[in-house]
């Protein structure tokens, strides 16, 4: 099924401008494909919200790291600038992403020779956009690319790096399509005569390693798209709503029907100094630490250990955390539902184990790490109780706080319901070194559960029934279910003072300074904050990181 104008949108939809970073993205846990397809015709100006109320997204000035990036680079490299001058001019920047940029800019001080050095010609810094007319069936458009763009004197050779913001890592399918658009894109771009040779980099801006990708000609590149598909077509042509934390950057965020509006969910008075999105993992991490929040889950810095830090300590936890979440979402997904029991959970040493984590896409050593937590989850699974059914894994649930400005998301692991009233259960599994001693401490420890029960009660009234939310708490040798049933007032009124006091502070934040505590010796995102080690006496445990929104999804940077 094709690309056709929805009716919460006026234009023709004829003309698109898509760039290849988004042609990449098409396939992404983070990509909307429709809304994909919607923001490169809005791009081009052929389509606009069908919005009465004239909502028009506020850009976050705390997301310009690629810009200051980008013309600092420049002012560096084509103007002389040293990097203390270059960064100096850039106001918005929070102290995270400065330390980073100086790291950063460092490095690609030696870009054009070390690019020259591996195409075996002398570059000089050129335009860093390249932009070119295409036409897509009977649609008609421009492709952009954004790069660090090298070229011989004469033109012969021209070079696009692109930025990579952590180590490289093996090709991914959508790297494939970055590559292929990439080439074609530079190839028929202004100023770039038919016959030169075309180079498509990759520059690693945490340690400096480059990568080249394509190395050939017009004719090449163009034999490369055609064997991708000719992925622009996929990307401009998608049809199917996939709401998340990309809708924040969707002009047709307030008339779309796959977001349903929530006003006052977070409870907080006032707009957010941007459109933004917030999750259920936001919400934790950014309580924990700004800085850390930011640098990670917004910025995607490399990791950056401090020279004391116990690095597989918190790599050990989100190891943990997500071996527990693959397997609980592979046997909780079985057809038809059955609850989980002793003979799902063959011993770490014997021979069925391969087979047990296979199913589960676990690597053998990760089914060890999570058996001692997955035996204590037996008795609490929820499948084996009579009267619950309509059961899915991580449904991803996506309302919009129009009065707030925010996008709020949770992906509770389990959603299940009451058989005969419909009443909804959500279901959510920590591992932990210990259990809280009570509710609200659990909700202090883990503020996406209080967020799951604060948008249960916002969609409660639509239902005119109840509903309750759950939090599933594994250790080693114990655990627990802790639940709230939204006809218990002073608990849910609790969790709803936690959640708005928590977003409060993120919808009005630009700094996202620190949070010194006894974690951050062994935080990842230490080197691009640095913070006072006065503020306290020592490094405590790595923090607990087991959401699986903080795995490595293809995410285009």
């Amino acid at each position: 099924m094709s690309f056709g104008v929805p009716d919460f949108a006026i234009g023709d939809g004829r003309r698109f401008r898509v760039s290849a970073s988004q042609v990449a993205s098409r396939d992404s846990f983070f990509t909307c494909p429709i809304g994909l397809a919607l923001r490169a015709r809005q791009a081009a100006q052929s389509l606009q919200p069908n919005d009465q109320s004239r909502w028009r997204r506020q850009w976050d000035d705390a997301t310009g790291l690629h810009f200051a990036l980008r013309d600092c680079y420049h002012s560096v490299a084509r103007g002389g600038d040293s990097i203390t001058d270059a960064l100096a001019r850039e106001s918005n920047l929070t102290h995270a992403q400065r330390r980073f940029l100086h790291h950063a800019l460092g490095l690609l001080q030696d870009l054009a020779d070390v690019a020259s050095e591996a195409a075996g010609v002398q570059y000089e810094v050129g335009d860093e956009e390249f932009r070119t007319e295409t036409h897509v069936g009977d649609l008609e458009g421009e492709v952009t690319l954004f790069a660090r763009h090298l070229r011989t004197r004469d033109g012969a050779v021209h070079e696009a790096v692109r930025m990579r913001l952590k180590q490289l890592r093996p090709s991914r399918e959508g790297d494939l399509d970055w590559t292929a658009v990439a080439a074609l894109t530079l190839g028929y771009s202004p100023g770039v005569e038919p016959n030169a040779r075309l180079r498509i980099s990759e520059f690693s801006l945490a340690d400096g390693e480059l990568r080249c990708v394509f190395d050939g000609s017009r004719t090449d590149a163009a034999a490369r798209y055609a064997e991708r598909g000719r992925p622009v077509r996929a990307a401009i042509d998608g049809t199917v709503f996939r709401p998340g934390s990309s809708c924040s950057d969707c002009g047709f965020l307030n008339v779309c029907p796959a977001v349903p509006q929530r006003r006052g969910v977070l409870g907080i008075p006032g707009r957010a100094v941007a459109t933004r999105s917030l999750t259920a993992a936001d919400l934790s991490a950014y309580d924990r630490c700004p800085t850390a929040f930011a640098a990670q889950r917004r910025d995607h810095l490399p990791d950056g250990y401090a020279e004391t830090a116990d690095a597989d300590a918190g790599r050990a936890a989100r190891d943990r955390g997500l071996a527990v979440h693959s397997w609980l979402r592979a046997a909780h997904s079985r057809t038809p539902p059955q609850a989980c029991t002793h003979d799902d959970l063959p011993s770490p040493d014997d021979s069925a184990v391969t087979g047990v984590a296979a199913e589960a896409g676990l690597d053998p050593d990760f089914y060890r790490i999570a058996y001692p937590y997955l035996v204590q989850h037996i008795e609490h699974c929820t499948l084996g109780f009579d009267g619950l059914g309509g059961w899915t894994t991580e449904r991803r649930v996506v309302v919009y706080d129009a009065d707030a400005d925010l996008v709020v998301i949770s992906t509770p692991d389990l959603t299940g319901e009451i058989a005969g009233t419909g009443d909804p259960i959500w279901r959510e599994t920590k591992t932990a070194r210990m259990i809280p001693p009570d509710i609200e401490a659990a909700m202090y420890l883990y503020p996406g559960f209080a967020l799951n029960v604060a948008l249960l009660a916002a969609d409660a009234p639509a239902r005119l029934n109840t509903g309750h939310a759950e939090l599933e708490i594994l250790t080693p040798v114990d655990s627990t279910v802790f639940a709230v049933s939204l006809d218990e007032g002073a608990t849910v009124a609790f969790a709803q003072r936690l959640v708005a006091d928590i977003a409060r502070k993120y919808a009005a934040d630009l700094t996202f300074d620190r949070k010194p505590s006894g974690a951050c010796f062994n935080c990842p995102s230490h080197r691009w904050c640095d913070p006072p080690t006065h503020a306290f006496a020592g490094a405590g445990p790595a923090p607990e990181v087991d959401d699986a929104e903080f795995a490595d999804f293809d995410v285009p940077f």
